[in-house]
């Protein structure tokens, strides 16, 4: 086990390597302009994990698809573009699921 993890100020010694308040409170654009000094707020940071999370469930549809199993990989297509609306791979790939399934107009 990691004794850091059962260390009190592991959370104090975490927000200072990384440039946070002890607060927990990320910094959004809409608070005043609270950023970082590179550029760095909330709305980044969810915005690069939206499209990380979207990358990762469209590489899960993509290998469902290559086993064949199309409809499942809809779903995992869905997901992606619930997070990016525009994910350009998860689009093309739900469309080739699409046609693999017959589903087309």
């Amino acid at each position: 086990r990691d004794r850091n993890l059962q260390n009190p100020r592991a959370y104090s010694l975490m927000a200072a390597a990384f440039g946070l308040p002890e607060s927990g409170a990320l910094p959004a654009a809409d608070a005043g302009g609270a950023e970082r000094g590179d550029g760095w707020t909330y709305q980044s940071l969810r915005a690069e994990q939206d499209v990380a999370w979207a990358e990762g469930r469209c590489r899960r549809g993509v290998a469902l698809a290559r086993s064949g199993k199309h409809a499942e990989a809809v779903q995992y297509y869905d997901r992606a573009l619930s997070q990016v609306p525009h994910h350009v791979d998860a689009l093309v790939s739900r469309g080739a699921a699409y046609a693999n399934l017959g589903m087309f107009a």
